[in-house]
């Protein structure tokens, strides 16, 4: 767990609600944060192969990970999918020695609504630091340097921190507490991970309890192609709107290049009625770790109750596993946590995520009337 102390950061401070943008005082500086003198700045190009290969080599390495939530490992692929825009700003300090990266943080353009709010502003993620080097404070000057970057003060108002390995005392989650769901598709390939305290007899009776089947109405599932993204897109936009406080708003080249890639890194099904009209739709992204493999991690999905989610997730979690996946992981939000659980025997692992936003405080979001995964 990484901590950062930010008591001069924009931050909501306590539970009392102001619902409006915070003043900021803070100084811009021209120049960039003073680092010690064995160290440097740089930014990462993810166009340079080069660069691209030693951040995914350094998170890969760094990250840390446990037996139900192991270290991820990026793909070219997957960076390119995260980063959309040609507007992403990755930053990253160095040794002068060396030049061996020891802390990265990366930005990236996005609009969501809070309420009757829209924020045009960026993402931040991927700060990670070296190992070895925690106790340095490095994680502290990575976020103020890339505050001072990013220096347009409209996308300013509502920089949105997701805050899955690193915790900002003082500062309250503008979301409440997010936990991350996991369920076994492979009990085999899971066997020697998580269950080699076990019995054989107990195992068996293990693979029996997580066996998936589809049901009936796998038959109305269908991936997706180009020419459904607008009958989809206008889906998202109105189920979101009824159901959430907090949802991201994508234009129709955001919405495609988000649930159709070219690379097999998201996959999107549509749920349609037996006359063949789409009803709803459920996607999911490629989650590859450092023990070698491969999971699915949900990205979104529209239900207009929970018997249908019920069904959407029972025949998605059929699809992943015929895929090859070995475990499925979910966020704890679109209000579908308590389906995950109760019925479809997800497990909490212990992993709690937050979003932080920037010059900005309204009431605590409560994580069913959350509608936006955070990407990096």
């Amino acid at each position: 767990m990484i901590v950062i102390m930010l008591n001069d950061f924009p931050f909501k401070e306590n539970y009392e609600s102001m619902s409006g943008v915070i003043s900021v005082d803070m100084k811009n500086d021209i120049c960039p944060v003073v680092l010690p003198e064995k160290f440097k700045w740089d930014t990462i190009s993810l166009d340079n192969q080069g660069n691209a290969g030693e951040l995914i080599a350094f998170l890969s390495q760094n990250y840390s990970g446990t037996l139900l939530l192991p270290s991820p490992v990026y793909t070219q692929d997957q960076l390119r999918w995260i980063f959309t825009s040609d507007q992403y700003l990755i930053i990253c300090v160095r040794t002068k020695n060396n030049n061996m990266i020891v802390g990265t943080i990366a930005a990236v353009p996005i609009a969501y609504k809070i309420d009757y709010a829209t924020f045009k502003t960026y993402q931040v993620g991927l700060l990670c630091t070296h190992k070895k080097l925690r106790k340095k404070k490095i994680a502290h000057v990575l976020v103020k340097e890339l505050y001072r970057r990013l220096d347009d003060q409209k996308r300013r108002v509502g920089i949105l921190f997701n805050a899955n390995n690193y915790e900002i005392p003082k500062a309250i989650s503008i979301v409440e507490p997010v936990r991350l769901l996991c369920r076994p598709l492979n009990i085999v390939s899971l066997r020697k991970n998580l269950f080699s305290g076990v019995s054989e007899r107990e195992f068996q009776g293990l693979s029996k309890a997580y066996d998936v089947k589809s049901t009936r109405d796998i038959e109305l599932f269908r991936k997706v192609n180009k020419t459904d993204m607008c009958t989809l897109m206008d889906i998202y936009h109105r189920d979101s709107q009824k159901k959430y406080r907090m949802v991201r708003t994508l234009n129709y080249r955001e919405f495609e290049h988000m649930f159709m890639s070219d690379h097999g890194v998201v996959q999107t099904y549509m749920i349609t009625n037996s006359a063949g009209d789409i009803k709803d739709f459920v996607s999911f992204y490629v989650v590859h770790t450092n023990d070698g493999r491969n999971h699915a991690h949900l990205l979104h999905v529209t239900y207009p109750n929970l018997e249908i989610l019920e069904v959407i997730m029972i025949n998605i979690l059929y699809i992943a596993k015929q895929q090859g996946y070995d475990m499925f992981y979910a966020m704890d939000i679109f209000g579908i946590g308590k389906v995950l659980t109760d019925r479809l025997k997800f497990k909490d692992t212990n992993a709690l995520f937050n979003s932080y936003v920037l010059n900005y405080d309204t009431e605590v979001i409560q994580r069913n009337h959350c509608g936006l995964v955070g990407l990096i």
